[in-house]
């Protein structure tokens, strides 16, 4: 290294198998770096003296700074064919340090196969990645905005693309290869539209972005399911086809719904999933894995004559959730409910027969059931003084107890157990107590 403090100095740097410094005897490749900027302390780097050995591979974890003459410079860049035809690589990592990639730049790395472009690139030039035959999987930054013509061009097998960027990068003419287009997976942190409409990224088959749907299929009434994120692979679910009066039909909420080939969790309903689907009859079951209910979810579902919400439920929603389901007769609630909102049993009159809740402590109700509800309703819990007490629970006219095989006449006390009734009994002369013939 010669120390003339101006551009075009150079640095060889020697690195093992695993990208760490090593002496130029174990040395499995070396990377040259050019001094371009001495002022603002910028190099470039290309491949050195040392190719790595075809046979053997490596990864290319390309430094974002180096030290000439004690002093930190920051590799911004890669000379045009920087890397050409250097097939001993196995994985590229470029750092964000290098803003523009050069066109050519890793032209014919055909054992590549993966590259990772980390956060700060900007643009990946023509050819950049052309004929890189093993590449399999491709991941791009939030920050890319621009993909030169030809960038992957001869490159056929890629199976997975992460793009993290939300507005798609502008890709020009052949970007990707054809078979790409069709048979690889693309991953985008932005919204399935964008990308559908985005020239260069609207031919890919398989998009899996925000907003993406698939329609699943049931006996007698489609669902729509659609990717909410893409990373925790979560979806939402609302109807697609609603059942008919002469086609009537239970709903069954699946668990798991496929993309592509990827199994993806439905965790929500959003916002009138479902709502004034009238002919959804027998029992609606919420299972434990909806973890979010939009408003309105099942308003004006008035078929349905059973709620079962199941345990690991804490909340039913924003508002007006089962509103107009007037023809409910039993509801039960779980242990872990802890809010149910505003006008969420709105309008379920007196056919109402029977509340069961099984959470110890008195979910918050945001507003009362109608009063039709609460003088034909029991309501079933596990703490009837705690729910005489609470507000909107206290309306009830009849509470009992989960599991009660007898009841004190005088005071309507339950009782859990024959023997808990024997010693009530014991402990007051006199009182009057029944089998309840439900329980016992």
């Amino acid at each position: 290294l010669v120390t003339i403090e101006g551009a075009g100095e150079t640095l060889e740097i020697f690195y093992t198998a695993a990208g760490e410094v090593t002496e130029q005897a174990n040395a499995a490749y070396s990377l040259m770096f050019t001094v371009t900027d001495y002022a603002s302390k910028e190099v470039s780097v290309k491949i050195g003296s040392k190719n790595p050995n075809e046979n053997k591979g490596c990864d290319l974890l390309i430094p974002s700074s180096v030290k000439f003459n004690d002093q930190d410079f920051a590799v911004t860049s890669i000379p045009v064919d920087g890397f050409n035809a250097c097939k001993g690589f196995d994985k590229l990592v470029v750092p964000g340090t290098i803003t523009s990639v050069s066109n050519s730049a890793f032209y014919n790395c055909s054992k590549l196969t993966e590259v990772v472009i980390e956060e700060g690139v900007q643009k990946l030039g023509s050819n950049t990645f052309y004929k890189i035959s093993n590449l399999q999987t491709l991941t791009l930054p939030s920050t890319l905005t621009r993909i030169e013509s030809l960038c992957f061009n001869g490159t056929h097998n890629i199976e997975t693309i992460v793009c993290n960027a939300q507005t798609p990068p502008t890709a020009f003419t052949g970007c990707f290869t054809e078979y790409v287009y069709k048979n690889a997976l693309l991953y985008v942190d932005g919204k399935y539209e964008d990308y559908k409409a985005a020239n260069g990224w609207s031919n890919f088959n398989n998009i899996l972005a925000v907003g993406a749907t698939q329609t699943i299929d049931k006996d007698r009434y489609t669902l729509i399911a659609t990717i909410t994120n893409v990373w925790n692979r979560t979806c939402s679910v609302q109807i697609g086809t609603a059942p008919t009066n002469t086609k009537r039909a239970e709903l069954a909420i699946p668990e798991h719904v496929s993309f592509s080939g990827i199994e993806f969790d439905i965790t929500s309903i959003p916002e009138g999933g479902f709502q004034d689907c009238k002919y959804f009859e027998g029992t609606l079951t919420i299972p434990a894995y909806i973890t979010s209910i939009g408003k309105n979810a099942f308003e004006g579902c008035s078929g349905v004559t059973a709620l079962v919400v199941e345990e690991g439920v804490t909340s039913l929603g924003t508002s007006d959730t089962f509103n107009g389901c007037r023809n409910i007769e039993t509801i039960t609630l779980p242990s872990t409910l802890t809010k149910i909102p505003t006008r969420c049993f709105h309008n379920i009159l007196q056919k109402l027969q029977v509340v069961e809740c099984h959470a110890l402590v008195p979910p918050t109700l945001a507003s009362q059931f109608t009063q039709e509800a609460y003088n034909s309703a029991t309501l079933y819990v596990h703490d009837v003084d705690a729910y005489k007490g609470a507000n909107n629970w206290k309306s009830f006219k009849s509470i009992r107890l989960i599991g009660a095989v007898a009841q004190n006449k005088e005071t309507e006390v339950e009782y859990k157990s024959i023997a808990e009734a024997v010693a009530a009994a014991n402990a007051n002369p006199g009182s009057t107590f029944t089998l309840l013939a439900d329980n016992a």
